[in-house]
């Protein structure tokens, strides 16, 4: 009861501050948004499917404090209730960073901070984010190293320590790669993972006008922990992740845009795949996972956004027990002032 109450307080208290922000912000924004989203489990025999309505409200401002130190903040309340069992569900999330541009340098500190609550306590959980940036570029690229730490209680504590670098370079007028590496561990009473990975992105952004953005990765995953099956001790949490995708977004009129997502993982296991009887096989497990987003957002008023999503995730493996096909489908409405 006291950590409900000490929720409702701090979204509140985030809530006042932003509207004292806003008083004196050099750009201040609200919206209101309201919308139903339905999910679909189709890998079963029978169709499992579940619907939640829900209305939000964001405010976004930002405070220009002096010539060179900007202070931002984005918060967003979000009530739902779900269509079937009428389980409530409140959210509330607060973006916050100061930035210090000294050229050319830059550095920033923010704190991403999301929190929720359930009637029935099933999807309880809290999760704050602290990151360090220190930039350094010029016109045509820049390079960055970002330190950070994420704290979760789901509800026992998760501990996820990072610090990432890289550079991005203006190859032409309208085309932006960028490399980014990462090493970072991930503890909590059930497992402790440390990783190292690699990414490489090229954004395009087309006359038209459109973006496309296309991305590659691989990292490395290792953990002690261990599960016994068939009398082996199955190193559960070490594999080799392959990750890729592309973005692109396209305004096919002055009042409407399109956008489709479509990112591929693929993870190799260190240990044998699991038959459906239980044993262990003679090859490695592998999943193969895909989420393509469908998104179509129309304006019929300056203030007004209906946007329609279609999403999917399907994970495919030689293990049964990790297939899933899940369908997404939602309808909304946003309205800014």
């Amino acid at each position: 009861m006291y950590g409900m109450k000490t929720t409702k307080l701090r979204s509140v208290a985030i809530v006042a501050c932003v509207l004292l922000v806003g008083a004196h912000a050099s750009a201040f924004d609200i919206g209101l948004s309201a919308g139903v989203d339905g999910s679909f489990d189709v890998h079963t025999a029978q169709t499992v499917a579940s619907a939640e309505a829900y209305a939000a409200a964001n405010a976004d401002g930002d405070v220009r404090v002096s010539r060179s130190v900007t202070l931002d903040n984005r918060t967003l309340l979000r009530a739902g209730v779900d269509i079937d069992t009428t389980a409530f569900r409140g959210l509330a999330a607060s973006e916050t960073g100061l930035t210090v541009r000294a050229a050319p340098f830059t550095i920033r500190v923010s704190n991403d901070t999301v929190g929720q609550l359930t009637s029935d306590g099933f999807d309880d959980y809290l999760t704050t984010d602290l990151a360090g940036r220190l930039a350094w570029g010029r016109a045509r690229y820049s390079l960055f190293l970002e330190p950070g730490i994420e704290w979760t209680f789901d509800p026992n504590l998760d501990l996820d320590r990072r610090a990432r670098g890289g550079f991005s370079v203006l190859l032409l007028d309208n085309v932006i790669a960028g490399i980014v590496g990462e090493v970072g561990d991930r503890r909590s009473d059930v497992r402790y993972q440390t990783r190292i990975t690699g990414e490489g992105q090229v954004d395009w952004y087309i006359p038209g006008p459109a973006t496309l953005s296309m991305n590659a990765g691989v990292g490395r995953f290792d953990s002690d922990d261990q599960s016994e099956l068939d009398g082996e001790q199955l190193p559960i949490w070490s594999y080799t992740q392959m990750d890729t995708g592309a973005e692109v977004t396209l305004q096919i009129s002055p009042s409407s845009r399109l956008g489709l997502e479509v990112p591929l993982t693929v993870r190799w296991y260190d240990h044998n795949y699991v038959g459906t009887d239980g044993e262990l096989g003679d090859s490695a497990q592998r999943t193969t996972g895909v989420r393509p987003d469908f998104s179509y957002s129309v304006w019929p008023a300056d203030t007004l956004e209906l946007r329609t999503e279609l999403g999917a995730r399907i994970t495919r493996s030689n293990t049964p027990a990790l297939e899933e096909t899940r369908l997404r489908a939602g309808l909304s409405a946003h309205v800014s002032f």
